[in-house]
Parts: structure tokens; sequence; C-alpha cells
């Protein structure tokens, strides 16, 4: 598997392989004996889209150079999410694409192409709607003592500069005690960092209590208190309109809740520029919109 772009597909390229994983399938570093490449695609920039087009392409390549005749590839990702009826029709060297929705079955769906069994593109109909949940089997690509944890998927924010709502669909959320359920398993391998992600971890509607919502800060304050050998944790991938809280709410935060400079550079920017990409967003979404 090559997998490009953000860590939130990263993280999409670990559950797939869990879901390889779990179908009695076995991984392998070397493209030369896979019966199946997976290419995980970015579609987030131009430069992203052709890289993520270079690497079906060297994929396609390699397997004739190795005269793997047989030998399946998968498209996944972003790209293959937003644009997989077209690509069907400019790369017909191409065996499937997967949807962001469909990387918990890769499994099935590797059955499936190496039965000659068409792969269904249907995804390509509607915005995604899948969020990982605790137990969710992942096979983890980053080094034994990090980890990343996806909190949160998609975003409502309709900003003219990004696309991430039309590729990843709706803010949606995984409840407190999942997250930490996650965590706990992953602090007892051996974990001493986690990395939470999500497009809008501060959204106010992400992490939903029987009565109430959970204020920001709260997701972090319980990992402090459940757990003390995570020696560090940090939320990733704030959206400009919410920052503040994030900030206001690391003021009374437990040590192991880290933020770093550029996170600190970017709120400032919000707080203090007369004008750019991040104030527009504060005056498009006002503060009663964000709660």
């Amino acid at each position: 598997m090559v997998s490009l772009g953000c860590a939130k597909n990263l993280v999409d390229a670990e559950i797939m392989l869990g879901s390889v994983l779990a179908r009695g399938m076995e991984i392998t570093s070397s493209a030369d004996e896979a019966d199946v490449l997976v290419v995980n695609t970015c579609a987030f920039i131009d430069s992203a889209k052709e890289e993520s087009i270079n690497a079906i392409l060297a994929a396609h390549q390699a397997r004739g150079l190795n005269k793997r005749a047989g030998q399946r590839l998968i498209v996944s990702g972003c790209m293959s999410q937003r644009f997989a009826r077209e690509l069907r029709q400019e790369m017909p060297e191409v065996d499937a694409f997967v949807g962001l929705d469909e990387v918990k079955e890769l499994g099935t769906i590797v059955e499936r192409v190496l039965a000659n069994k068409d792969v269904d593109l249907a995804f390509a109909e509607a915005r995604p709607t899948y969020i990982p949940d605790y137990d969710t089997p992942r096979f983890r690509l980053t080094p034994a003592h990090s980890v990343y944890v996806k909190i949160a998927e998609g975003c409502n924010h309709p900003c003219s500069f990004c696309v991430i709502p039309q590729m990843r669909g709706k803010h949606r959320s995984r409840s407190m005690e999942s997250v930490l359920a996650e965590i706990r398993g992953l602090v007892a391998e051996g974990v001493d960092a986690g990395l939470a992600i999500a497009r809008d971890p501060e959204n106010r509607r992400r992490f939903l209590g029987p009565t109430a919502l959970h204020p920001p800060g709260a997701l972090e304050r319980r990992i402090n208190r459940d757990d003390r050998r995570l020696q560090q944790s940090r939320v990733l991938h704030r959206h400009p309109a919410s920052a503040h809280t994030r900030i206001d709410a690391a003021k009374n935060a437990p040590g192991n809740v880290a933020l770093s400079h550029r996170e600190l550079n970017r709120e400032a920017s919000c707080r203090n520029s007369g004008s750019g990409v991040a104030n527009n967003v504060h005056r498009r979404f006002p503060r009663r919109d964000r709660r």
C-alpha cells in the first residue's frame, strides 16, 4: 500500500490493512510479492492530485515491469471518493475504486477483485458518513510509541478555500467514551504519545453526553485523569473559526496537553491580524453559529 496525504488518510490506511488481516490475508512490504496493490490517494490541492495520479501510474507500470499480469490495482482515498466515475473512464488500468465509507471493507473488496467481480461505485453518489470506533481493527503504521486517533470526521464549514466537506462529508464525531476506550487500549500496548485528529475538533457538537455537551478541553482533561501513562496528547487540525476555544481550554488543562507553536501562531493570526483567511472565517461564522 502507498498512502498519501494527511494523518486522517493514514488512519484510513491502517483501517484498510486491519480489514485485510481480519479476512485472513497477509501484508507485505514488497510490491513484487503482492497480489494486490493499493494506492490511498489525496485530492486536497492540485499538487496532491498530481502526486496521486503519478503514484497510480507508477504502481501500474511497476506491475508491468515485474511481469505480474494478474496483480490487481485498487485506488482508495479522497481522490477516489470524489472522482471515481471520472477516473474509471480515464484510468481503465485500475481494477477497483474504494470510497471513504468502504475503508473498513477492503478485505471483502480485495476478495471480489481477485475473483474478477465488479466493485460498485455507488459511494460516488453520496458524501461519506463512516467514522471508526474503538474496536475497529487497525494495522498501525506509526512508530510504536505514538499513534493518531481519529476523534471526528468531516466538516460543516463551507469555506471557499477548502474541499473537505465535499470529499469527507458533514461533521460527525465519536463519543468521548469511545475515544477514551481506544486510548486506554493503545496505552496498554506501550503508546505514550497520542495525536487526536479531526477537521474541526472544537466543534461543540462533537462529544454528546446524555444531557449536555461537553465543554472545550473536556477530552484532554479526561485523558489525563484516566491514564497518566500517556505522557503527551495533542489535538490537531483545528478550524480557525473555533481556534480560540482550544487556546482558552488549554490554559487550564493538565500538563500533558500540548499546543505547538504553529497552533499558537495561527490563533494569534485569528485575533490580531486585520485581514486574512482566519479573520474572514471568523466573520463568516459568528460565535452563535459555532455552538
